[in-house]
């Protein structure tokens, strides 16, 4: 996997000290939803707190609805309260594909999921048991494969073949070029942004 040079750092970090409130929210969400917005990754999940020196869960709420006509994916909120966010940007097509998919129906109803007939109905079950702790069947939402949610919710004594964006269990060289794609994807854009080009810039290319 490919990683960012110490200068990039440096650099990207500099140009973050110049962002106002919305372009670090874009920031935050072009480099963590990289491998959704410019890859094959169906959805992302970002978590944005008040924790830091910015309120970016309040940045958050002030900007939302901006983000819409920002970025042509949607997002939902899966959890949320009054100092953290926890929100999925996802690919409606490719997250429908995966939701309606046979097999994952099954098990989604399996870990008591009513028979849900849309992508929102889907992820409003999906809120409601992320209430409490995250849910392993998330993996499903976040475009791992099946095999390795089932693997990773059993607990059994199988050990992973390798751990990157995910537990993998099985077609362990499918999923390391995915994770190569993904890293790619980030890697990209910072060093769209040391370029000298804004986060808004980014998510309207997308």
């Amino acid at each position: 996997m490919q990683t960012i040079t110490r200068p990039d750092i440096v650099l990207i970090k500099e140009a973050l000290n110049v962002y106002g409130d919305l372009e670090y929210l874009m920031y935050k969400i072009c480099y963590h939803a990289a491998p959704t917005l410019f890859s094959s990754k169906p959805s992302s999940l970002i978590c944005l707190n008040n924790n830091g020196k910015l309120k970016l869960k309040d940045i958050w709420d002030k900007y939302k609805e901006t983000l819409k006509n920002l970025i042509s994916l949607e997002f939902f909120e899966v959890k949320s309260n009054k100092d953290c966010v926890s929100i999925l940007i996802y690919k409606r097509e490719q997250l429908e594909n995966i939701l309606f998919n046979n097999d994952v129906k099954s098990y989604l109803l399996s870990c008591g999921y009513d028979n849900y007939a849309s992508v929102e109905e889907g992820l409003s079950l999906l809120r409601e048991r992320n209430r409490n702790n995250c849910p392993d069947e998330i993996g499903i939402f976040l475009g791992y494969p099946l095999s390795d949610v089932i693997a990773f919710a059993s607990r059994d004594t199988v050990k992973c073949c390798a751990v990157g964006y995910w537990r993998v269990y099985s077609n362990e060289k499918q999923a390391l070029s995915l994770f190569e794609e993904y890293d790619n994807a980030r890697k990209w854009v910072i060093e769209t942004l040391v370029k000298g080009y804004m986060p808004t810039q980014l998510l309207l290319a997308s």
